[in-house]
């Protein structure tokens, strides 16, 4: 825990007055990102620090700079805009440990029991995408995420210690290392956010505050967020596949034809590729709960494969 003094000095590296904290308000977003994190008031305003881990110092630069880009390209304000310390620097130090800071976004929290009808959700995450599609050409790629290895990889790996679980994938993942497998890495590539959901948006009543967790941003297959907002909603509740939220998501991306065809074709491929990855997750953290429901859930979209893509693209089965 630190200090007042600590906090005041941290916040004279931008410039600002330390007033008090605010422990009391909820941060959104991953603790795992930052190894503290607080929310302080100062100069009248409020303000989120981050202390950064140093392992991963020279990606929340890239991080930052990526997102100043962003904001500077399109002046959008549901992305996330760092200060800048005083010293012209991307991180601040502060007792040889390195900080950010950026002004606290209010939220309102998602009601799990219907947020998923949201049609306004789906239109605004849409539309979000759209933005960031159009404005991210100048951010270079710096290599670009395979899917497709760490699929492969993570197999293996789940084969070694999860064998069980292991033969449960195995139809699914052969399917996918046929036509998908073959055509993934001829996808067109796009900067995307990477952990595009719904918990990684601030929510107001009515739009998008903030879209934070920016740490898996980088170039994959365009439609790699479109899957990965999709493929949470569903397993928030099936329902979620004819849905407000998702049916208006992928009628207002569509209409935007910012993607290839190509990509569209492979969309539930590309969803169920995912998983394998939120599966990595659930064994990393030993929730065999979330294991047995993540298998249920990706056999449930193997086996209504078409179904679901009808349900998405309004096509009567």
């Amino acid at each position: 825990m630190y200090t007042k003094q600590d906090l005041t000095e941290i916040m004279t590296l931008w410039g600002l007055k330390f007033e008090r904290s605010a422990f009391n308000l909820k941060v959104s977003g991953s603790p795992e990102r930052t190894s503290f994190r607080t929310v302080v008031r100062a100069d009248g305003k409020l303000y989120l620090v981050e202390q950064v881990p140093k392992k991963i110092k020279s990606r929340k630069e890239e991080i930052i700079n990526n997102l100043e880009i962003l904001h500077k390209k399109g002046n959008i304000n549901n992305i996330k805009k760092y200060l800048k310390p005083l010293d012209g620097s991307i991180l601040a130090q502060y007792q040889g440990l390195y900080w950010q800071v950026s002004p606290f976004v209010p939220g309102v929290s998602l009601d799990r029991s219907s947020y998923i009808k949201d049609s306004w959700r789906g239109i605004a995450a849409a539309n979000f995408l759209i933005n960031m599609k159009n404005i991210s050409a100048e951010i270079e790629s710096g290599g670009s995420f395979s899917l497709l290895d760490y699929v492969n990889d993570l197999m293996n790996v789940i084969k070694e210690h999860s064998p069980g679980i292991h033969e449960e994938l195995l139809p699914v993942f052969h399917y996918l290392k046929g036509d998908f497998f073959s055509s993934l890495e001829d996808l067109p590539l796009a900067f995307c956010h990477g952990d595009f959901h719904p918990i990684n948006i601030i929510w107001s009543h009515n739009s998008i505050a903030s879209v934070i967790d920016w740490e898996f941003s980088g170039y994959r297959c365009e439609m790699y967020d479109v899957a990965l907002m999709i493929g949470c909603l569903g397993i928030e509740d099936p329902s979620a596949f004819y849905s407000g939220f998702a049916k208006d998501f992928v009628k207002q991306l569509r209409a935007a034809n910012i993607f290839d065809e190509r990509s569209w074709s492979y969309l539930i491929d590309l969803i169920l590729m995912q998983r394998f990855a939120w599966m990595s997750e659930w064994l990393r953290k030993s929730d065999k709960e979330m294991q047995v429901l993540e298998l249920t859930y990706i056999h449930l979209i193997f086996d209504n494969y078409d179904v679901i893509r009808g349900m998405l693209f309004g096509i009567n089965q």
